[in-house]
């Protein structure tokens, strides 16, 4: 597998912005980390499809680097998570939620029989985002990076390569990472 796309390459600066403060990483009972907040506040109103427009605009900003390694993974936009999605990665829906969710077979696991399956899917939540982001420059940048954070797991990276790049991207003020 190559490694990952060095972090050093996004702009950043020397402070965390309140919203991403209060952006925290869990991990599941099987190790892997989702990005979660726990309390929102609708902050924003937009329809499905200009949302799901959004987000085709942040996926069009993720560094070239992370979308050439996709592979069979598809990318679908839902409302809200299931609690069975929540509990799946060891939360308590009636306290968080989620931004994203990667569901499948990362790349680091595909053995030499792995073909004839229906994509793996990086869901996206709609109404966690919009209550979290008060502009839409706000919103493509949450966007671009829980993007990047389900591609990481898609990928296989470790939670420790994702704990750095978290933190490289959580340095990053305005504007989406490019």
């Amino acid at each position: 597998m190559a490694p990952p796309p060095d972090a050093s390459a996004f702009r950043s600066s020397s402070h965390r912005s309140r919203k991403e403060a209060a952006h925290s990483a869990a991990t599941s009972p099987d190790g892997s980390s989702v990005r979660i907040r726990s309390v929102y506040h609708a902050c924003m109103e937009m329809s499905r499809d200009a949302f799901e427009e959004v987000v085709a605009e942040a996926m069009d900003l993720v560094p070239f680097a992370f979308a050439q390694l996709m592979d069979n993974v598809v990318i679908q936009v839902r409302d809200v998570p299931t609690p069975d999605m929540i509990e799946s990665v060891g939360l308590d829906p009636a306290r968080s939620t989620l931004f994203g969710l990667y569901s499948g077979v990362s790349l680091d696991r595909r053995g030499g029989g792995y073909g004839n399956v229906l994509p793996d899917a990086i869901f996206i939540f709609r109404r966690p985002l919009l209550a979290a982001c008060r502009t839409r420059p706000e919103l493509i940048r949450q966007i671009q990076l829980t993007l990047l954070h389900e591609i990481g797991h898609h990928l296989g990276f470790s939670d420790a390569q994702m704990r750095a790049w978290e933190d490289a991207f959580s340095m990053i003020d305005s504007g989406p990472v490019v």
